[in-house]
């Protein structure tokens, strides 16, 4: 790497950090789980469901229904398996807090083999299981735990506490964890993005600039310019279709993004992400062009 170069990635390590490190740590992630069974309600399927679904109206659960969009995909592709049968006999439900939701696998029918359960999970008695799920990928905090007791409670109130097992207790927050947790994403997002950024900017800069030198505009003028087409080309954006998402050159979904509908809606999708990318690679496509003015004038003092 040249000197120049090394000097570059040094600068946009330093700002990009200081513009998104904030963004960073709220990176999807997957959420901690808690699971409570109630088996053999001994009520019948209705009552026993219409008593659980006040329950949770009364601890602020609100009914979203089943994933029809996920269940039709299922029943399209048959060689999925039975995924599509245990996502029948799921409804979701948002919580009281915005990181706090819920479902409700409801077993209290008999399935096609005569039991009840689907997937792996087959019993010869009717069951329901309910999952909670905290978004924080470290446990529950207070919030939540008191959350997850009071519901167990209520559950064991209605249903008769002999019928109601914890089957994942919810575990508690590791503060400790929790923060290396998020310093370590926030650490590899920053490194991700900086990659990203680095290497189209590394490729169509020197040339960029040296066609906007060509132009009489002013120096500012020159340099924003410069900014935008960079940023435009360069922007991390997040990769579709991957398993975890990653940061990728905006370059890369310009060519092979498809259709201009498709591109609007995935930009419109992940627009919490683009603005602050978008700002950081602006700021920094200023001081990479500004470098690379000071670069060219000492060679041709040289």
């Amino acid at each position: 790497m040249k000197p120049g170069s090394f000097r570059f990635a040094t600068v946009a390590a330093l700002l990009h950090f200081a513009l998104f490190a904030l963004c960073a740590g709220g990176t999807a992630s997957a959420g901690t789980q808690a699971a409570i069974v109630v088996f053999e309600p001994g009520l019948s399927a209705l009552e026993a469901r219409q008593r659980l679904e006040t329950v949770l109206s009364a601890h602020g659960f609100v009914d979203q229904g089943i994933d029809e969009a996920m269940l039709a995909h299922l029943r399209d592709h048959p060689e999925l398996g039975g995924a599509a049968e245990c996502v029948a006999v799921m409804s979701r439900y948002s919580g009281p807090r915005g990181r706090l939701s819920l479902s409700i696998d409801d077993h209290t029918k008999r399935n096609v083999f005569g039991g009840y359960g689907c997937g792996g999970d087959r019993r010869s008695a009717p069951f329901l299981r309910i999952r909670i799920v905290e978004a924080r990928p470290d446990g529950f905090n207070e919030a939540g735990q008191r959350a997850f007791r009071d519901l167990l409670a209520a559950l064991r109130k209605v249903a008769g506490a002999d019928r109601v097992v914890v089957e994942t207790p919810a575990p508690r927050t590791d503060e400790v964890a929790r923060w290396t947790s998020r310093a370590a994403a926030s650490l590899s997002v920053v490194l991700l993005w900086l990659a990203a950024f680095a290497a189209p900017t590394a490729v169509i800069g020197p040339p960029i600039s040296a066609l906007i030198e060509q132009t009489s505009l002013s120096s500012p003028a020159k340099d924003a310019i410069f900014a935008l087409i960079n940023a435009l080309v360069a922007t991390p954006v997040l990769a579709p279709a991957t398993i975890v998402s990653s940061p990728a050159p905006n370059i890369l979904l310009l060519l092979f993004g498809g259709p201009s509908r498709e591109l609007l809606s995935l930009y419109a999708h992940q627009l919490g992400w683009i603005a602050p990318s978008f700002a950081a690679a602006f700021l920094l496509s200023m001081a990479s062009r500004r470098f690379i003015r000071r670069a060219r004038a000492r060679r041709r003092s040289a």
